[in-house]
């Protein structure tokens, strides 16, 4: 082979590139590479360099590889460069920590997150902010804004503003138990006023309590009907007989300022009367229609409100003059018009038709309004033949065909409260010998707590008071 030129040895020059490297060779490779191309200058400064390392008894621990490049560079020459275990694991360690600490010294760099201190509040105020996000922009890219730092309360004053806060709560909790106690003591003062009452006067204890803040249509304060039933007997009081006109088949009877008007039955026959309410005496009577067949009449607001039988018409009159004012048709559950009255606290007209409802018309515009209600009697049964009505102290009262009996029915739940018994007023036995027929007819009159009463071709008309 080429002899190299002879060059001077350098320190350090005879080799290009120096390299360490863990390395599991054994020192038997090494003789793969020809010492004879290198010079022997180069020769022997590596093998010096080598033993200079090996100062250990356990040499034969490969750690590195020097590698040594010839001069003339065709060849290049290898030697194992042995160290202790215990030297290595020492800078395996020192290199290990040195390289963890620059990467976790970058990471805070980057995060802006401190090293030491409070790394979860950023300001050190206990604001709450995370490190890493008040280092972020908001979305116009602009820094977040910086919270405000908290509001220090004097304690002088926070604890004057808790006394203040424990003395309004202690005052409104003695409030309320003032109120508590003013409360209970008005329950037992209401339950000693009622513990004694008779479970048969709670009816009439539920109307006194109702109606005390109810008027009727002329401002009087409205008073309870006393309860009766069927079996009670006699409750009512004959105060003033009249004599009345046999020949009037009487279907309805309503009262106003000193004036009784009358409507009268049968076709033909049927006629609408102003009467004296004192004397009963005709002012005035006017003849219907032959084909109509009067029934019910009620008087409002100046005018005369009449139902015809099975014509399903009504007509309207002027209260002064009897004059005709218009006429109308209606409908109820028979088609049929029987009793009507004028309920002056709702403002509608009462109208039965011989079944057992109740039907409400506007009193303005005379078109039925609101549901029909069904009437029950106190023994349960239907309420059927419910004939002439008047609206009474809130309550609507009923003649009862072929009875002589007067129910108190609530007209908003359809429940008859009263029955009462006025067979013994004119009893049938002697009526029959004069022709009449059955009690029909009811009207309020002057005097608040009476009612005038007659019947169809009876010849005497009663004033009477309930008892």
């Amino acid at each position: 082979s080429r002899q190299p030129e002879a060059t001077p040895p350098k320190k350090h020059k005879t080799a290009t590139k120096l390299k360490r490297r863990t390395m599991m060779q054994t020192h038997e490779e090494d003789d793969m590479i020809d010492e004879s191309e290198f010079d022997s200058s180069e020769v022997g400064h590596l093998t010096s360099f080598v033993d200079d390392h090996d100062d250990d008894n356990n040499s034969d621990d490969d750690g590195v590889e020097l590698v040594a490049l010839s001069g003339s560079g065709s060849a290049i020459l290898v030697k194992s460069l042995p160290y202790t275990k215990a030297e290595g694991c020492r800078k395996r360690c020192v290199m290990s920590v040195l390289f963890l600490s620059i990467a976790l010294l970058g990471a805070c760099a980057v995060l802006n997150y401190p090293l030491f201190g409070d790394g979860y509040n950023m300001d050190g105020n206990g604001n709450g902010k995370d490190a890493a996000a008040a280092a972020l922009v908001n979305e116009d890219g602009m820094p977040p804004a910086q919270p405000s730092p908290p509001v220090t309360m004097d304690p002088e004053m926070m604890n004057e503003e808790e006394m203040n806060e424990e003395t309004i709560i202690i005052n409104e909790a003695e409030q309320i138990m003032e109120e508590e106690e003013a409360m209970e003591e008005e329950m037992n003062e209401i339950q000693e006023e009622y513990v004694d009452i008779d479970m048969d006067d709670v009816a009439a204890l539920e109307d006194d309590l109702i109606f005390e803040e109810m008027e009727t249509f002329v401002g009087a304060a409205v008073k309870p009907i006393p309860f009766a039933t069927l079996q009670d007997g006699v409750r009512f009081e004959v105060l003033e007989t009249f004599p009345h006109d046999p020949t009037s088949f009487t279907q309805g009877l309503s009262y106003n300022n000193g004036i009784l008007y009358e409507s009268t039955g049968l076709n033909g026959k049927s006629k609408v009367r102003r009467l004296d309410a004192t004397t009963l005496d005709v002012i005035q009577s006017i003849d219907i229609p032959r084909q109509y067949f009067g029934e019910g009449i009620a008087y409002h607001n100046g005018n005369l409100v009449q139902i015809t039988w099975k014509k399903r018409r009504g007509f309207v009159y002027d209260a002064n003059d009897l004059s005709l004012l218009l006429d109308f048709p209606f409908e109820t559950e028979k088609m049929e018009g029987w009793g009507i009255t004028h309920d002056a606290i709702h403002n509608r007209f009462v109208v039965s038709d011989g079944s057992q409802y109740l039907h409400f018309w506007d009193d303005q515009t005379l078109e039925e309004v609101g549901e029909r209600v069904k009437v029950w009697r106190l023994d349960g049964s239907p309420a059927k033949d419910m004939n002439e009505l008047e609206f009474w102290r809130g309550k609507v009262l009923a003649n009862v065909w072929y009875e002589d009996t007067i129910l108190v029915i609530n007209a908003v739940t359809g429940f008859v409260e009263s029955e009462y018994d006025f067979s013994s007023l004119w009893p049938k036995h002697e009526r029959k010998k004069e022709g009449a027929d059955v009690l029909n007819g009811i009207s309020i009159s002057q005097d608040e707590d009476v009612l005038f009463v007659t019947g169809k071709f009876w010849k005497y008309m009663f004033k009477v008071r309930l008892i």
